[in-house]
């Protein structure tokens, strides 16, 4: 009975077995042919003997050999697409890169990973799509960390690099003022730097911080990322020209790698410079990524004449925010643009309608628009605003109070359809751009235009038109989007991502590119102000019925005002002065003292060891001790006292009234009330100072260098100290 009863147990265990296997197989083959591939595919996976492919020994964490085992973010890629297409494949490590380039021609290799495309080597190879980008980082040791932001600062200063590679090749092209010191690696890169050889070293930033990281390697930091196209590489996979099915094969693997499985690759192997490389790479899906790899090109049209936001410069080059965002989007997904030059931007509509270019990278949805384009989502939202002659100037609140005038608007813009539609009492001139707009108000041609804040003020600024007033806004926003002929429909969807992909601080940094200067220095003036308060408060008295309307659109126009000079001059992050700020205060101050003779005492300081905070804590957690400092050292302050974010982790105190010995005073009370706070996390928070008193005849230059050099020798001294500088008399 035993017998027969576990005869019937194994009977039904090779059944199980079977059918699990049976069933692996289904699933198998189902993933390998879901790629659709041809039966000329499917027959060379059957029968080709196993794929050789290149595995490096030393390029971590893209392609290296550890504990006999080939590893990285390309080695992984290479299983994936073997197990999404069937192919067998077989690693061959050893060699060096030349060597496996000659084992290529000559039959010996099927494939190289991680090759970049170059004119040079298609005769041999035949590339995939990329799969990931190469980024290079500028690093130094922690004395250079704050002097070293661009390759401005490197300029007759010491770079070393690995000899033998593209960096020893392109620098000297592109930034002959940098001196470089090849050696013989990473390591041998960091050496250098440690010991005063050099002053940076240049590297491929996920090699670099993979190398730092796994070596516990103190005291190297990234001073910058390199953003210059030479610097940038996409990775990508090379088959032998005399095989094309190879090629096709690996194509469609890659293709049908999702995007969240590449972003996993990347998180695994990436450690602290995911955040970087996960910007530079957007997920895409399978139909997305084919039609980047079939459509490299994008035409695309733009407003010829709407600076700063849109136009052409006098070489013929798109300028203005919208390049920036849309050369970083296409960037990002690896797709090239090209210009398709316009005189007017009647004449652009006209083109894109026409199908002779794909996108507009900057415009407002319109009724009519809308019929032969479809929109991204906005990226930017600004004001729309009034503007008349300071002779004819009184606060407008509503469109009623131009009924009856007229006004100059841009032909086929979207407050001109707005106009036209649902206030037919105004009087419309249609003009070619915003310049001809407003000099028509300002030849007295016409009562008034409508056009953004930021195309309004920076007009106003080139032209000159000192007689032209910003009266008022619309409810109307121009919000910002990329439009896309309706027959591109893949493209809408891969430009929408891009649009997702921006950071705010990336989009604030495009904005203060193009627009912090004009605002400042133009938006609402003061006497624009007392202008408005004045015509107020005689409407007020006169016309008091009409009290309601116009405070709620004084307001608006308050409110709108206050926040443009918020944004031009607070920090983003810590709501303390940005840097521009402080330094304009602290000259203040100077100049303040040259009249008065009071003393004045400059602090700076640095949050200690703050890149560990973020490699330990990621940097949501290191935002938020920012945070937390600068309204710690705020509460600290008087109310006349000023505080600024000098940049990174470093701030600025200015404590006006102040002597040495009175701000030394206040500085070490500081340092020891940082030093018991509790920051949220588990780890004592700590900040050097540096700190002196301003000495008659001084430039801000030498008064801020001078109080610099104190705070690195509270660095050098073990850090969470105050150190005082002394009187250059004394």
């Amino acid at each position: 009975m035993r017998n027969q009863f576990m005869g019937i147990f194994h009977s039904k265990g090779l059944l199980l077995i079977l059918a699990l296997t049976l069933y692996a197989l289904i699933c198998i083959s189902h993933e390998a042919y879901s790629l659709e591939l041809s039966l000329r595919e499917q027959e060379y996976i059957a029968n080709h003997k196993p794929i050789r492919v290149h595995n490096e020994t030393d390029w971590p964490p893209f392609n290296f050999y550890e504990h006999g085992i080939p590893q990285g973010i390309s080695i992984d890629v290479m299983n994936r697409v073997a197990t999404l297409t069937g192919l067998r494949i077989q690693y061959v490590t050893g060699p060096s890169w030349d060597e496996f380039v000659a084992m290529m021609a000559n039959g010996q290799l099927d494939v190289m990973l991680n090759i970049i495309d170059l004119p040079e080597r298609k005769e041999q190879f035949q590339f995939t799509a990329p799969y990931v980008k190469s980024l290079t980082g500028v690093f130094v040791a922690g004395s250079h960390r704050h002097d070293i932001h661009s390759f401005d600062d490197l300029t007759g200063r010491t770079v070393a690099v690995p000899a033998g590679f593209d960096l020893e090749i392109n620098m000297p092209k592109y930034h002959p003022e940098v001196r470089l010191l090849p050696v013989r690696d990473i390591l041998e890169c960091i050496k250098a730097v440690n010991a005063g050889k050099a002053d940076a070293f240049m590297e491929e930033i996920g090699v670099a911080n993979y190398i730092v990281s796994q070596r516990v390697i103190p005291n190297i930091h990234m001073a910058f990322q390199v953003d210059e196209k030479p610097f940038i590489s996409n990775l990508t996979i090379g088959t032998r020209r005399d095989d094309p099915l190879l090629h096709s094969i690996i194509q469609k693997g890659l293709n049908a790698i999702s995007g969240d499985e590449l972003n996993n690759i990347r998180h695994k192997w990436l450690l602290q410079a995911h955040e970087i490389y996960e910007q530079s790479m957007i997920n895409l899906s399978v139909q997305e990524k084919e039609y980047v790899y079939q459509h490299k090109t994008v035409r695309i049209c733009v407003d010829p004449s709407w600076p700063p936001l849109d136009f052409i410069d006098k070489q013929g080059h798109h300028s203005g925010l919208s390049a920036d965002l849309i050369n970083t989007i296409a960037k990002r997904l690896n797709l090239s643009l090209q210009l398709v030059p316009t005189s007017t931007w009647e004449e652009s509509l006209s083109t894109i309608r026409e199908g002779a270019c794909d996108i507009i990278p900057l415009m407002n949805e319109t009724r009519e628009s809308s019929d032969y384009l479809d929109f991204t989502t906005p990226y930017f939202n600004f004001a729309t605003v009034i503007a008349t002659r300071k002779d004819d100037a009184s606060f407008i609140g509503d469109y009623s109070e131009l009924y009856g005038k007229t006004i100059a608007l841009q032909a086929y813009f979207f407050i001109t359809e707005y106009v036209r539609s649902h206030h037919p009492r105004i009087q419309i001139i249609e003009v070619e751009n915003t310049e001809e707009a407003l000099k028509l108000v300002s030849e007295h041609k016409a009562f008034a235009t409508i056009d953004s804040l930021p195309t309004i003020v920076n007009t106003i600024e080139r032209s000159a038109l000192e007689n032209i007033q910003i009266v008022g806004s619309v409810p109307q926003q121009n919000s910002m989007k990329i439009g896309v002929r309706k027959e591109e429909k893949l493209l809408l969807s891969l430009l929408n991502k891009g649009v997702t992909s921006l950071s705010e601080q990336e989009k604030i940094g495009f904005y203060k590119k193009w627009l912090n200067v004009e605002i400042e220095n133009h938006l609402m003036p003061r006497a624009t102000v007392i202008r408005i308060v004045i015509v107020f408060f005689m409407i007020l008295v006169f016309l008091l019925w009409r009290q309601l309307t116009l405070n709620r659109y004084t307001r608006k126009l308050q409110a709108l005002n206050t926040r443009l000079q918020h944004a031009s001059t607070i920090d983003h992050l810590t709501q303390v002065l940005n840097r521009k700020s402080i330094e304009q205060r602290l000259q203040a101050e100077m100049d303040r003292v040259a009249m008065t003779g009071d003393p004045l005492t400059l602090v700076i300081c640095d949050i200690d060891h703050f890149k560990s905070i973020n490699d330990s804590f990621g940097h949501l957690t290191g935002d938020r001790v920012l945070q937390k400092l600068a309204g710690h050292i705020a509460k600290a302050m008087r109310h006349s006292d000023h505080l600024g974010r000098w940049g990174g982790e470093e701030f600025l105190i200015i404590l006006p009234g102040a002597n040495r010995e009175g701000g030394a005073g206040f500085t070490e009370k500081l340092r020891s009330s940082i030093e018991s706070t509790a920051f949220g996390i588990n780890k004592k928070i700590t900040v050097s100072f540096g700190l002196g008193e301003y000495e008659p005849g001084e430039d801000i230059t030498t008064f801020i260098s001078r109080i610099d050099a104190c705070l690195y020798e509270a660095k050098n001294k073990g850090r969470n100290k105050v150190v005082t500088a002394a009187p250059t008399n004394s």
